[in-house]
């Protein structure tokens, strides 16, 4: 429903007569939708956004169906800290020593915006790359769930090499990038990259500290500096998808469309109808 009504938004142009407009909106919409329909013109008369970002995108090989969009910057310098999270991100992934792992990464990177999942997922939106201005309508897509690597908290001996175990977290997405696959990278990366893969497709994530649950699972935390875990480097084949955030007594609520929540609200609220 909110990306429906955030359809029709554009098409009012009177302040005088908005509801004349909402309806020519919705017919011509509606007549548009029949004609796909009877003449197979599905494609042909795709005039939203998505097309036209599909159509001016660019994929990378070893990523099938995933497409990054603009902005796009082809070189950006990289500062120490970020340079440092993504060598960091090799080492732990792909089994390189530190030395190795960051004679991998360049001074320079290739930067993106945003990017768009297969099968037609959601567009994802870096925060620190697209702006949103303060009284924008604009969803903010940049606030993720994904799976990354931890160490394990199990005892281990004595200078063994730590275990590294996949987790689930919720965060926020500040910018893309597409790392290079230099020669001395493939011959020593133990998994091998994405078969052929010419780039390693990254993503800088701030992940949220969360504090608490309520009885539908939802988790909280807080929009503070204090309160957000160190920013991380992931492949953004590990986001799972788009989460909403609902402000909530000066927290923030993640809402999981994965999660079933949903379902669940509505049996509480059944519930709650039937014992009053």
């Amino acid at each position: 429903m909110e990306r429906f009504c955030g359809s029709l938004l554009p098409a009012i142009k009177s302040r005088k007569h908005p509801f004349s407009s909402l309806n020519h909106r919705v017919r011509d919409v509606a007549q548009l939708s029949q004609l796909k329909l009877i003449y197979s013109l599905t494609e042909e008369l795709d005039l939203s956004e998505r097309r036209e970002d599909e159509s001016a995108g660019t994929q990378y090989g070893g990523y099938p169906g995933y497409i990054m969009l603009s902005p796009r910057e082809r070189s950006v310098q990289l500062d120490t800290v970020t340079r440092t999270r993504i060598a960091s991100y090799i080492e732990i992934s792909y089994g390189l020593s530190k030395s190795a792992a960051l004679k991998c990464v360049p001074a320079a990177i290739e930067q993106w915006g945003r990017f768009r999942q297969p099968d037609g997922g959601d567009t994802i939106r870096g925060r620190d790359v697209v702006r949103q201005s303060e009284g924008s309508a604009t969803r903010n897509a940049s606030a993720i769930k994904f799976t990354a690597l931890v160490k394990s908290t199990t005892k281990r001996a004595r200078n063994r090499k730590p275990i590294f175990e996949a987790g689930v977290f919720y965060g926020e997405v500040s910018r893309f990038f597409a790392l290079p696959i230099t020669t001395s990278f493939s011959a020593a990366a133990s998994p091998s990259p994405p078969p052929g893969a010419t780039h390693l497709l990254l993503a800088l994530v701030s992940p949220f500290k969360l504090e608490s649950q309520n009885r539908l699972g939802m988790p909280f935390y807080r929009d503070t500096p204090s309160s957000m875990l160190a920013p991380k480097v992931i492949d953004i084949s590990t986001i799972e998808c788009l989460v909403g955030r609902v402000k909530d007594r000066g927290q923030w609520a993640v809402v999981d469309r994965h999660s079933g929540i949903v379902g669940n609200v509505e049996v509480i609220r059944h519930n709650e109808h039937e014992d009053s």
